[in-house]
């Protein structure tokens, strides 16, 4: 009688303690991890760059980036920003550089001031090129310890990884490909209709820069435009992105259409009245058109809308409804009507 009440007794304590126990496994859960401090990137020189997972204090000497991020709502995050930041035709009108040290360009930054200011990144352009930030400058930087990612837009390509990039630095990855697609979505709506242009109806045209015998090669975001524009650039037989020729090449070439640069010191009808232009179509049909100024950016997200204006320019009777295109993109990403010239 005793041995039963006993493990009777047991029992009672066993289905006890595993009651209990059910109820905190139920209820438990693992401490939370701590969250790293840093995050790796690699930029578009294909470095690795560990910088910090919460930025409060950047520096941007791209003004394409610095209208980026502010697309991503982290404009407070900037305390020094490139000189050309304020010609940017969205940031000029939207943006509050109150706050904001203008710091040189990337090209010419003023170290002294950027280091000042002791920023937790620095953002600018790789390459060799007369927009890069010297070697001498970015060595500044690593001696004391200041990351910075560089980035090199040569291509349509490189703008989408870079967008991606600086989605991921600033934590806004789902933002930055919505952008990536409503860019290629509007750019491939012109490739698709360029496709179907007869290889004997396609016009040649060639892009005009800093004076109108610089021309694009065939390389870079301009190339790319044209392409996709359907349209031939008696240039592409150059491999760089900027070319300088003879004027009698380009008349022999005798463009259907010419693209000023928009920052360029001439206007079309600088080109329709000089005598030594006259034999090329472009100049006797008056098709020579200069990029309005806030579509002119190559590096922006904007250039998709670029993309439209000029394939209407190539090919006026075409069927896309660039205001529409443009104010809605506008809207979407920068919260206000398009109010640029069509």
């Amino acid at each position: 009688m005793r041995k039963e009440v006993v493990m009777a007794i047991v029992a009672v304590v066993l289905i006890a303690v595993a009651t209990v126990g059910a109820y905190f496994l139920s209820t438990w859960s693992p401490p939370p991890q701590s969250e790293s401090s840093t995050i790796t990137v690699v930029d578009l020189a294909g470095r690795e760059v560990e910088i910090p997972a919460k930025l409060d204090r950047v520096v941007v000497l791209c003004s394409q980036i610095a209208e980026l991020v502010y697309v991503f709502g982290e404009w407070d995050t900037v305390v020094g920003v490139t000189k050309w930041a304020k010609y940017n035709p969205v940031l000029s009108e939207l943006a509050n550089f109150s706050n904001v040290q203008e710091v040189g360009s990337a090209s010419k930054p003023d170290v002294e001031a950027i280091i000042a200011l002791d920023p937790q990144l620095i953002i600018t352009y790789g390459g060799k090129y007369g927009y890069s930030t010297p070697d001498s400058a970015l060595q500044a930087f690593e001696n004391v310890s200041i990351p910075y990612i560089l980035v090199e837009m040569g291509s349509l390509e490189d703008l989408y990884t870079t967008i991606r990039l600086m989605g991921k630095v600033f934590h806004h990855e789902d933002l930055a490909e919505d952008i990536v697609t409503d860019m290629q979505s509007i750019i491939n709506q012109v490739r698709e209709k360029a496709s179907y242009i007869p290889e004997e109806e396609r016009i040649k045209a060639l892009w005009l820069w800093s004076k109108p015998t610089k021309v694009t090669g065939g390389a870079g975001v301009t190339y790319d435009l044209m392409v996709n524009a359907g349209a031939i650039n008696p240039a592409s037989n150059y491999t760089e992105k900027y070319v300088d020729v003879p004027l009698e090449l380009i008349v022999s070439w005798n463009p259907d259409v010419l693209i000023i640069w928009s920052s360029a010191s001439y206007e079309p009808e600088d080109l329709i009245n000089d005598e030594q232009w006259q034999e090329i179509n472009a100049i006797k049909n008056r098709t020579v058109y200069k990029v309005p100024k806030i579509i002119s950016d190559t590096w922006s997200i904007r250039v998709c809308l670029l993309q439209v204006w000029m394939f209407l320019k190539f090919y006026p009777d075409q069927d896309m409804d660039y205001s529409a295109i443009a104010d809605d993109f506008f809207m979407k990403y920068y919260g206000i009507h398009y109010w640029g010239e069509v």
